[in-house]
């Protein structure tokens, strides 16, 4: 865990410790690994806007630190790494329909791209026959603590502040695949317990395309607010022409 001091602490279930660490901090990472029937790895930041004011940060984290924990697997023999990536990884899909997970990948960020090297790093592992692993693919993961700069947690905040307010969002043109984290939570335990045993990279989604207008319009009419408007008000947190303004889950697999 890497956050405020206390952050996490307050919401893990009794008897769970937390232990703070670099993740690509190899020593610190090698002992937590060590009697691990399985490793689920979710470390390092997630905000694609984030990632072009520190790339190299978020490249030290998600590239390194996932280097770490694949040695750690390899030299503990821990048999099955869930390493969660990202949708983001694909980029901007050619077609408006669902992408699959045979589709080429093309990042569009500093982070998606440090996302898809760390995938890298877990394939080369599995090839050399080191381990086995699953690689989650997550849509636009929503759900209780929604983090402030994530897509949902950026409409609560807007459609809740007082005093009453129109809705600005920086754009309301992107649809996205909003898949609740309890249903993320569900896809890692399925891909700790994965029988076949072989590298697979798997979306997690609904399928289902949401735009943030039509989503600001549900959040208000739900916040007693459907009188207010939602506009469009752009703000300068990344390049605009990086921006990904359509990426649905094909959830086949």
């Amino acid at each position: 865990h890497v956050g405020p001091p206390g952050a996490a602490a307050a919401f893990l279930p009794a008897g769970v410790p937390l232990i703070r660490a670099d993740i690509d901090d190899a020593a610190a990472v090698r002992d937590l690994v060590a009697g691990a029937a399985a490793v689920v790895h979710l470390a390092g930041p997630a905000s694609v806007a984030e990632s072009f004011r520190d790339p190299a940060g978020f490249e030290r984290a998600h590239v390194g630190g996932t280097r770490a924990v694949v040695d750690a697997c390899r030299v503990h023999g821990v048999p099955r790494l869930v390493h969660v990536s990202s949708a983001e990884v694909y980029g901007l899909p050619a077609a408006a329909g669902p992408v699959d997970e045979d589709s080429r990948p093309a990042p569009r960020s500093p982070y998606a791209a440090s996302k898809l090297a760390a995938e890298g790093i877990v394939e080369e592992a599995v090839d050399a026959g080191a381990l086995t692993a699953v690689v989650l693919r997550p849509f636009s993961v929503y759900g209780a603590r929604s983090p402030r700069s994530s897509l949902v947690g950026a409409v609560l905040r807007a459609v809740t502040c007082e005093p009453p307010a129109a809705v600005r969002m920086r754009s309301l043109a992107p649809v996205r695949d909003l898949v609740h984290v309890d249903d993320v939570a569900e896809a890692v335990r399925a891909a700790i317990d994965y029988a076949d045993m072989r590298h697979l990279v798997v979306n997690v989604g609904t399928g289902v395309g949401t735009a943030v207008a039509d989503l600001a319009r549900l959040a208000l009419d739900v916040a007693g607010r459907a009188h207010l408007a939602v506009e469009q008000h752009a703000v300068g947190d990344r390049p605009p022409e990086r921006d990904v303004t359509h990426l649905v889950a094909d959830t086949t697999r």
